[in-house]
């Protein structure tokens, strides 16, 4: 989780003291409350897509949970799942969340300084320097808060793959150009250093490179932090589906958050059309 250092400082938020989304909350509050954004609004404390999936899944992965099982099979009407769909809810309603629609409005969240935090990959810190280069010094990284202490408190949201073309000449040449891409630790660390590429590789990770700290967040060793978090995020199996699942999933988001839609019987009918539509 990246958060503003300047916004927690003058609101009295420690941040070693919310290790809970209910301690979360209670500093939101006291965010909104006490900052206010360049252009005078208040400062909310994260921004959440009330159309989208991804805060959803951050906190269902928090629980060990996917949308699918390892057999392929739909899982979304169980305990953590309406419990993970219920903190969101808990969250938008207690008013600390700034809404937001699409990436431009996301990248803005980030470039209006509007918000206090944002739950996101490690990728997102070269969004953070790019599109708010003024804020340099103001930030840092720390783990998300957990649904009870001593939880899981890791998550991914993105990723990444490569894929040969099944038809291609040179599949073993192709081959071999991709292990050497992922897995030669110079050329990771190089990509690292020039172009801000966190590698997927993880004997890289001893390199010193990684152990530095970052100016723009205060001097703080943010990517050890991000490489420690990684070594307890749970294995899901996403499956063939779970991206045409996504928009089914991202309806049943909305409903709750903007219509206040029960929870329980949301899940229940969720659970119900995918598993219609994918036969599992």
């Amino acid at each position: 989780m990246f958060y503003r250092t300047d916004y927690f400082e003058q609101a009295g938020v420690r941040v070693e003291e919310i290790l809970t989304w209910e301690d979360f909350i209670e500093a939101g509050e006291k965010v909104a409350a006490t900052c206010t954004t360049p252009n005078g609004d208040p400062v909310m404390m994260l921004p959440i897509a009330p159309t989208g999936t991804n805060f959803y899944r951050m906190l269902l992965l928090q629980l060990g949970q996917g949308f699918f099982d390892g057999e392929g099979r739909t899982i979304l009407n169980t305990d953590a799942s309406i419990k993970a769909l219920t903190m969101e809810k808990k969250i938008f309603d207690s008013g600390i969340a700034l809404s937001y629609n699409g990436w431009d409005e996301y990248e803005g969240t980030v470039a209006n300084e509007s918000v206090a935090t944002i739950p996101e990959a490690v990728w997102m810190i070269g969004t953070i320097k790019d599109k708010a280069p003024q804020t340099s010094g103001k930030w840092g990284v720390m783990n998300m808060p957990a649904f009870s202490t001593g939880e899981n408190q890791g998550a991914t949201n993105g990723g990444s793959l490569l894929a040969i073309n099944a038809k291609t000449k040179n599949a073993e040449m192709a081959k071999k150009f991709v292990e050497f891409a992922m897995t030669d630790e110079q050329l990771l660390v190089d990509g690292f250093t020039n172009y801000g590429l966190y590698p997927s590789y993880i004997p890289v990770y001893s390199n010193e490179i990684f152990d530095q700290g970052d100016e723009f967040f205060g001097g703080q060793k943010v990517y050890k932090t991000f490489i420690e978090i990684g070594k307890v995020i749970p294995a899901i199996n996403y499956t063939e589906h779970f991206a045409e699942a996504l928009d089914t999933v991202g309806s049943s988001v909305t409903k709750v958050l903007l219509e206040d839609a029960d929870v329980q019987e949301t899940i229940n009918k969720l659970q119900s059309d995918l598993t219609s539509k994918f036969g599992k």
